[in-house]
């Protein structure tokens, strides 16, 4: 599926840093399909309680993959990464 983000979405540099770490580190991203596919089998039929379990994953992440002076940027600088997201394999 598709994540669309306005230019400047306070929380595309996240996506982006999480996505781009599990793309360096294979082992991590295997983790986190197992996760996903655990909570795929239990909550087959609620959506918000499979976002939010996999929400501490995503979290521990993003806060390694993301020096702490970059969380507190309120947006990402241009539109550039907007399509890079878009258009990623």
């Amino acid at each position: 599926h598709v994540h669309c983000y306005q230019e400047g979405a306070e929380d595309l540099r996240e996506v982006l840093a999480f996505r781009d770490y599990l793309t360096a580190h294979p082992e991590v991203a295997a983790e986190y399909a197992v996760l996903k596919r655990a909570l795929a089998e239990q909550y087959p039929d609620d959506r918000d309680a499979y976002t939010k379990g996999k929400d501490p994953f995503i979290r521990r992440i993003v806060a390694i993959a993301l020096p702490k002076s970059e969380h507190q940027r309120n947006a990402f600088p241009t539109g550039i990464a907007l399509r890079q997201y878009l258009f990623v394999k």
